[in-house]
């Protein structure tokens, strides 16, 4: 009988993480058809509620390094929107050594935070499609509002776009703390899944530093594919892009597939351990945009380098519906082995 994912979930964050990493496998050869994707609802995406959402969020949360107050708020705030949202949510402790460093040992109540939301799926409910985004900040700067605020915004908006779609698979939205000291918390939750038989990840996508990016903004929106599976992630994306079922000739124009993922985010950990990964980005390098790390990294200059909010929300909307469209490519293809 197979374990329920919340029941799956909680063994293997009390599992520790002491298996080694997998190394990345060579990949098979490449598929480049779609797979069926009739009766799937075109997406119902709030680009401007998710703009105010990341807008406010950001601003009530300054400094949000982790551990520190603002950064437990918002973990916090990030599992209630979870349940509002309809998913089954809980927050995951590691323990807090010295430098930052977590021993990936379950916590009582304190340490390290990884926020987790799950939606079941009806079919193959052990068989996992997750996106992930970090919401800590360094100590460089004070409102982290492109770096990640606004990947956890798009994080959150698919959140809400599919929670009352149905998925043969189970659906996993991740908020992960310590990204900015090493990848830390993803370090100790991958490896703790990875030990799990139960659950098995078959696409993990990464949302970090999204929304500045086309429609709104020169800038393509970058969808990068983990090199171990490119060959296989490289033309179902092209295909899936320039379907016009799910995109306009402009959105089409606003993407661009790359074959490897070489930005530094969370999903890094689930492509060392052998999972599909995607990226997407607005910003081939996290150095094109002016205030990474700085400062300057509030609301109010994401709006001015993007040139108005509603470039920005547009931006931020063609990401969510690129995501979900994956969501369902993926719940309907067969996992793909290395």
């Amino acid at each position: 009988m197979r374990a329920a994912p919340m029941l799956a979930l909680a063994i293997m964050v009390l599992a520790g993480c002491t298996a080694p990493t997998p190394e990345p496998v060579p990949p098979k050869a490449a598929a480049a058809a779609l797979p069926d994707m009739d009766g799937i609802p075109q997406p119902e995406v709030d680009a401007a509620g998710a703009r105010q959402w990341w807008e406010g969020f950001v601003r009530a949360t300054p400094y949000r390094m982790s551990q520190s107050p603002t950064n437990v708020q918002a973990a916090n705030m990030i599992e209630s929107e979870l349940k509002a949202i309809g998913f089954e949510a809980r927050t995951i402790y590691y323990a807090a050594a010295p430098f930052g460093v977590a021993s990936c040992a379950e916590a009582s109540g304190q340490g390290i935070r990884t926020v987790v939301g799950i939606k079941e799926g009806t079919e193959e409910p052990d068989h996992v499609i997750g996106w992930v985004a970090h919401y800590d900040s360094v100590a460089t700067t004070i409102y982290a509002a492109y770096d990640d605020g606004s990947g956890v915004a798009v994080a959150m908006e698919l959140a809400r776009t599919l929670a009352a779609v149905p998925t043969k698979k189970t659906l996993m939205a991740i908020f992960f703390d310590a990204e900015e000291l090493g990848l830390v918390a993803s370090n100790c939750f991958v490896q703790q899944a990875m030990r799990d038989a139960s659950v098995q990840f078959d696409l993990v996508i990464g949302h970090d530093m999204t929304g500045i990016n086309c429609p709104g903004h020169e800038w393509k929106m970058y969808q990068f594919t983990g090199e171990n599976f490119a060959a296989e992630l490289v033309p179902i994306e092209e295909a899936l892009f320039a379907d016009e079922r799910f995109f306009t000739p402009e959105e089409r124009a606003c993407i661009e597939v790359i074959d490897v993922a070489d930005r530094n985010s969370d999903e890094r950990r689930f492509k060392e351990a052998g999972v599909p990964v995607l990226r997407m980005a607005g910003g081939r390098k996290a150095a094109d945009y002016p205030e990474y790390h700085k400062p300057g990294d509030t609301v109010e200059f994401v709006y001015e380098f993007a040139g108005s909010p509603e470039n920005y929300e547009a931006g931020l909307g063609l990401t969510v519906v690129a995501s979900y469209w994956n969501v369902h490519v993926f719940d309907r293809l067969p996992r793909l082995e290395g």
